[in-house]
């Protein structure tokens, strides 16, 4: 309250009222309604002024007492009590004091925007309470409008005293519109050869999405991709791009929407199957690996790249008939240590890769004892039909029949030089199978022209240890059945 010299000339009592100060209260009234003009956000006062006889104006002030002035306090001319110069009143529970709030009228938003505060219609200065029509869309907690879901509502403004004056076609309408989903496709990012992911596009919104793949481009001219039956399990194949659309209905809430993300299926990264390796010296080493060697989109074959880093150690080269596990053959001049690197070119689907291992040959040791008969086999000789003594071998088979018999040997761990085994000058075949030696011994040969056997180990150096070779010599008696019943053996079978 403000007082402006010479506007008072007489002091006013609380307990006597004069005709200025009943129409000072008239004017208050009316500000605690909401009347007598506008009013800031915090409810302030009318503008409403009541001159006295000397001229002068006094502003509207609250019917509740001032902090630290009594009710029965007067104010004269030249007074040293100051009043205060506004007053602030507590606002509205949850709407801010400088919110000015939305007029009275057809109101738009979009689900998704922020509460706003209502403002009644125009000209009614007495306190309302709001109302909305559909829940789903709106609801209101004294003047603050919530928005719930998109649709339409009407938005009804009565007073607040349920005895007094209400009022008829109060209302206005409330359209909420449906919000954007922000729908986006992240980059999808796999491997050929099978590697799979489940679509997942980004949305705000619950409404389903379909995905489709186009644009596949790949080297090898292959489906870049698949998508399951699912709809959303994606399949890669070959290497190469392609573009991920994804195309999503209206929901209650959201738009729909379509918008499109990259594939990218790389070159598989394959692996290589070789480990260190320690052993003693040999003059030659198959060493089994486990790679991919093969596109079996493209089609394209990757011959392996093998290097040693001593080159004084020996060679090494690619060897495919071991199939389906090719390997490394490794003809080492001496023993020592090197390491091996094993390296594939890329294809049109598969990624270059390349291992280091470290290979380790031992010295020798300084014996050699070769190679020793041990058994004879074969069909339909039978186990006791031949002997086996100092060197000296006696068969004993079907006549004029071509029999065919293998020699068996014993070797050394230690028996690393280049073996074979010969018959009468005739080197014989050996059968991977069993490790043994396959000759077809003629069944006119008797004992009196003996055949002559031979098991010979080459010399051999690792350079460190030289090794003399060894031979073994054996005289293969051949006797042919003549008592029947040994001859009957030849047309039957049995145990050998």
């Amino acid at each position: 309250m403000q007082v402006f010299p010479g506007a008072i000339r007489r002091r006013f009592k609380a307990s006597k009222p004069s005709s200025i100060a009943a129409a000072l209260l008239l004017s208050v009234m009316l500000a605690a309604c909401g009347g007598g003009g506008s009013g800031d956000a915090t409810g302030g006062f009318a503008d409403a002024s009541v001159a006295d006889k000397s001229g002068g104006s006094l502003q509207a002030v609250a019917l509740s007492p001032i902090s630290g002035i009594g009710s029965s306090t007067s104010f004269t001319s030249g007074s040293t009590t100051t009043p205060p110069s506004s007053i602030n009143l507590a606002p509205i529970s949850g709407i801010s004091n400088t919110d000015p709030g939305v007029p009275w009228g057809p109101v738009l938003r979009t689900f998704g925007d922020p509460a706003f505060k209502l403002n009644g219609p125009a000209g009614i200065s007495l306190p309302l309470v709001f109302y909305s029509s559909n829940s789903e869309v709106a609801t209101i907690s004294g003047s603050k409008v919530t928005i719930v879901g998109a649709g339409t509502s009407q938005i009804t403004a009565n007073i607040a005293d349920p005895t007094g004056p209400q009022l008829v076609g109060a209302n206005i309408l409330l359209t909420v519109k449906k919000a954007q989903s922000n729908l986006a496709m992240p980059t999808v990012t796999l491997e050929a050869f099978g590697s799979t992911a489940l679509l997942q596009a980004r949305t705000k919104s619950t409404g389903a999405i379909k995905y489709a793949i186009s644009n596949m481009m790949s080297t090898s001219k292959e489906a870049v991709a698949f998508l399951g039956s699912d709809g959303r399990t994606l399949t890669a194949f070959a290497a190469g791009t392609a573009v991920i659309t994804a195309t999503q209905v209206p929901s209650a809430n959201y738009e729909g929407g379509t918008v499109s993300g990259n594939l990218i299926v790389e070159k598989r990264k394959s692996s290589i199957s070789l480990s260190d390796l320690t052993q003693p010296y040999t003059y030659k080493l198959v060493i089994p690996v486990g790679a991919e060697t093969y596109d079996e989109i493209s089609g394209e074959a990757r011959t392996p790249t093998i290097t040693l880093s001593n080159p004084d150690f020996g060679s090494a080269s690619w060897d495919t008939d071991n199939y389906p596990r090719p390997s490394v053959v490794l003809n080492p001049v001496k023993a020592g240590t090197t390491s091996l690197t094993f390296s594939l070119g890329a294809t049109a689907n598969l990624a270059a890769v390349s291992k280091t291992v470290s290979v380790t040959l031992t010295p020798m040791t300084a014996t050699q004892p070769g190679r020793q008969l041990a058994t004879v086999q074969g069909n339909p000789l039978y186990r006791d039909d031949y002997f086996f003594k100092d060197n000296i071998v006696t068969l004993k088979l079907c006549p004029s029949m071509s029999e065919q018999i293998n020699f068996g040997f014993s070797e050394s761990d230690n028996n690393y030089g280049n073996a074979y085994v010969t018959l009468n000058g005739v080197t014989l075949p050996r059968d991977n199978s069993n490790g043994q030696y396959v000759a077809i011994v003629p069944g006119v040969a008797t004992g009196s022209a003996p055949l002559k056997l031979r098991s010979v180990v080459d010399a051999l150096s690792d350079g460190t240890v030289a090794l003399g070779g060894s031979v073994f010599e054996y005289d293969v008696n051949v006797e042919v059945f003549s008592n029947p019943v040994e001859f009957a053996k030849c047309y039957t079978t049995g145990p050998k």
